[in-house]
Parts: structure tokens; sequence; C-alpha cells
């Protein structure tokens, strides 16, 4: 009898995965009240939502995403990518926004599953160490686990010494293929018009040098320069004569407006079976200066030498890009928000990379 039970309601759990992945049901649990919708996804967050995180897994292949930001910046950034690119992106199939803490915009996003791996999961088997660094790292661990703290420094001082780690992928490789494709793909598609902005010339939502805001929208890429500079924290506003050197090649190029994703970190990428299964995470994309998406990766990557590896890689962007770009905004970085080094490390203004 039990058999039977569990056999029936397999069947019934594949029925009605497969009925929500059409749009009908969807159409007609949108009509209903947003009150009502409302009520229920913060239910549904309640009781599927995993401690520290935004995402709660529900039944049936669902995500259901609660956002600290008006929703919609993300969700609209996914249908666009969606409508216009082969890129592989989650379904949104609902959007509700209320009005939150400080009178923000906040909200839900609920949209399909995409299965696989993080990037970060990929790439962690095909990186090749020399053996120092291996054995380094073992003790290193072996001292977490054991909670001795006090050679902790020591050793992470001598991984920094060692060799950076490489990547064993080749150039041709599925996955390194998916990828270029997909930000050749974005890069292709032809701005509006030579605003840095969001979508319909909405403002832009920025994760950068450790803090999120808004910005824009602006009239053409040297105000998004100069904003970049009005972000200096006054702390270092004595390095700005550097600064400025640092950023005269940068402004005298006449850059590409292109639609940038600008947080492609590791846990953004899903990998199936070797493929690109998608690409998650849309509430920063726009149209921003076309070196952006480098110097974003580039940020998301600082002192994880794994990813710095894969990147160089699959140099999206050609081998040596946007030198001159990424020395400007390492600068900045350093010169910015949460991410300032005081001091003479952030006083060199050199690029490590």
């Amino acid at each position: 009898m039990d058999a039977v039970c569990n056999n029936i309601s397999a069947r019934l759990a594949r029925a009605v995965a497969c009925l929500l992945r059409l749009e009908f049901p969807w159409l007609i649990w949108r009509l209903l009240p947003p009150s009502l919708r409302l009520s229920c996804y913060r239910r549904l967050a309640r009781g599927h939502r995993q401690p520290f995180s935004s995402v709660a897994r529900l039944p049936f292949g669902l995500i259901l995403k609660e956002k600290g930001e008006d929703p919609h910046f993300e969700a609209e950034n996914t249908r666009f990518v969606s409508q216009n690119t082969s890129i592989p992106v989650p379904r949104i199939l609902d959007v509700i926004e209320f009005i939150g803490a400080e009178s923000r915009k906040e909200g839900f996003i609920l949209m399909n599953k995409v299965e696989g791996e993080s990037l970060s999961a990929w790439v962690a088997p095909r990186i090749r160490r020399t053996p120092e660094a291996i054995a380094l790292i073992a003790r290193l661990e072996e001292c977490m686990e054991t909670n001795d703290l006090d050679p902790i420094m020591g050793i992470v001082a001598e991984l920094e010494k060692m060799p950076r780690p490489t990547v064993d992928i080749s150039d041709d490789d599925p996955l390194v293929q998916d990828i270029r494709r997909a930000i050749n793909e974005l890069r292709a598609l032809a701005p509006p018009s030579q605003a840095v902005s969001g979508l319909d010339n909405r403002p832009l939502y920025v994760n950068r040098a450790g803090e999120n805001y808004f910005i824009g929208p602006l009239a053409d890429q040297t105000e998004f320069k100069e904003a970049l500079f009005h972000r200096v924290s006054n702390l270092f506003k004595y390095r700005l004569p550097g600064l400025r050197s640092l950023a005269e090649p940068v402004f005298a190029k006449t850059h590409r407006i292109c639609f940038t994703h600008a947080d492609l970190h590791a846990n953004n990428i899903l990998v199936k079976d070797g493929r690109l299964a998608a690409i998650l995470d849309w509430e920063t994309a726009g149209w921003y200066p076309e070196y952006w998406e480098l110097t974003a990766i580039e940020a998301m990557s600082i002192h994880k030498y794994e990813m710095n590896a894969f990147w160089d890689q699959v140099h999206p962007f050609g081998v040596g890009a946007y030198r001159d770009e990424l020395r400007l905004e390492w600068a900045l970085w350093g010169s910015t928000g949460l991410t300032g080094v005081v001091g003479e490390a952030g006083d060199d203004l050199e690029c490590p990379r």
C-alpha cells in the first residue's frame, strides 16, 4: 500500500511540475490581488529560506528570492536577456514589490530553479598547484580543524609567496566557448543611446567597492567616469592627483556602450555537464562602458587566484584587454568605500594584475 501511495505521489508531483512549466497557470496566478500573493510569498519565505540567505527553495522546482531593493531591476533585466539573446537565464514567473524599511522598495521574485553547480565548484578540481602550496593548504586546513589559530597568519604569508595556481582547461573547452559566446552576445546588443543607465534610461544598481547604491542615469560615459571620482572617500582625497594621472588614458578613449552583467562572480554562473547552464542575478546589469564587465570580474576575483587563473584562460575580452581601465579601477577601489586601503599599500596605486 505504501509503495502504491508513494508511486501516486511521485506521479502527481511530476504532473504538477510539468503543469507549472506552462505559462497559463502563472497568468491565472498573477490575476490574484498583489496583497494575497505577497502574503503567500512571505509565508513561503519563512518556511523554506535557509539562514542568512535571501533565497527560498520551494517544491516543484521553484525559487523564491527576497530582494532588499526594487525587484523589477533584476526581473526586467533577466527578461530582457532572455528575449534578446540565447544566454540561459532563469524564467521569471512573478514579481511583487512592497514598501519596506526606510520607505524604500523591496519585494519578491518567483522563478524556476536551474540545475547545475557553481562555476567555482566546477573549477576547483581543475586547479593545479605546486606541491609546496598543496602542503601549505593541508597545514592550513589542519589548523582550522584543530582550532590552532596561531600559525595561520604565517602559513597564509607563505602561501602568498607561492606561484599562483593554474587551471587545467583547454582553449576549446565547451564551457570556455559558452562563456565567451554569452559575453559576446551581451556586448553585441545595440544600445538605445550613449547614456550609461539601466534599461529604459533608469538608474543603475551598482555593486562596487563593498557598497550597493543607485547611480544615474548618466548622460554619457564621461559623466559616468567622473561620478566614480566623486565616490572617492574623504580620507583619500590627497590621492586625487595620482588617480587623475591614471585616468588620463581612460578619459581619452571613447568606449562603446555595452549591455553588461556587472556581477559575474563564480556563484552567479551555473554549469551542468560541462556546459553553461545559466547566468544568475541580473540586478546590477545595464548599459556601461565596454570595459566595465572586465573590471567588475576582476573586482569579484580579488585574492581569488583560482578564478583569476580561470578568467585568464577564458580571456573573453582578448588577451591583455583594458589594462589602463583596470589600473584606474584598481586604484579607485583602494580609495573608495569599504575597499579603501590606508597607508603605503593604498598609496602605491599599482595594480598587481
